[in-house]
């Protein structure tokens, strides 16, 4: 098996690092060899002992004491420096495993959707199969709305980067309104709702995008951290992408 990178992106809090911590016990646990990688400057703790961390070259603080910036200036600026130093990062953290699980920053606006975070993507994919996992954190969905948001969100990030990207429904134990579920798996009932949601001139926009951008999107499924839920559907689902036979073997 070739290696394959795993690139695990979301809003802030979505749960990113608790997933690549899980999925990975997972993985051990099922045999898979895999590293760890932490991308995110910023972080104070990550839960998991990753192979490579790139605190270890700068963090969030360091910048913003060294260059006199602010929070959110200091994280574009760390950014910069990653794709700056890509070369040097992709070339420790490719190596002979089954599976590399990246954990980017938590500000997806800094990172993805900025020329410097795209860069260094499109380049880890010349070197390395790559795909991109959006977690909708289902904690704070509330609505038809909410959830049409968060998955134009997920659309953007495949968009904006030359790799694919598929959105998963995580923190699956959180959800308390299993309303939310059949509107993630039922289009039609979806559809129902936004309309019930968006009376007025905003459904005559809404309703092409639903048709043309959220119905075709591939099955959503569930995971948790904290339950263990869909690693091994969120394992099909990776492999899927680069086997059309769907052999996870």
């Amino acid at each position: 098996m070739t290696s394959l990178a795993v690139i695990f992106m979301g809003q802030a809090g979505c749960g990113k690092s608790n997933l690549c911590a899980s999925f990975g016990k997972w993985l051990k646990e099922n045999e898979k060899s895999f590293k760890l990688i932490n991308l995110d400057p910023g972080a104070e703790y990550i839960p998991f002992n990753p192979n490579f961390d790139i605190r270890q070259y700068f963090t969030i603080s360091d910048i913003m004491k060294k260059e006199k910036l602010g929070p959110n200036g200091a994280m574009i600026r760390a950014n910069n420096k990653i794709n700056e130093i890509s070369d040097e990062i992709i070339e420790k953290i490719i190596g002979s495993e089954d599976f590399i699980l990246i954990d980017l920053p938590g500000q997806l606006e800094t990172f993805i959707f900025r020329q410097s975070g795209a860069n260094f993507i499109q380049k880890l994919q010349t070197k390395i199969r790559v795909v991109g996992i959006y977690l909708i954190d289902a904690e704070f969905l509330s609505s038809a709305t909410d959830f049409v948001i968060a998955t134009l969100i997920g659309t953007s990030c495949s968009l904006q980067l030359p790799i694919d990207v598929v959105s998963i429904l995580h923190k699956s134990d959180k959800i308390i309104n299993q309303e939310i579920i059949k509107i993630v798996h039922d289009f039609d009932f979806l559809k129902k709702k936004v309309i019930e949601e968006k009376k007025g001139a905003m459904i005559n926009v809404v309703l092409p995008i639903l048709d043309n951008i959220l119905e075709p999107i591939a099955r959503i499924i569930k995971t948790s951290s904290v339950t263990n839920e869909g690693m091994l559907e969120l394992y099909e689902l990776i492999n899927e992408i680069f086997c059309a036979c769907g052999d996870i073997s």
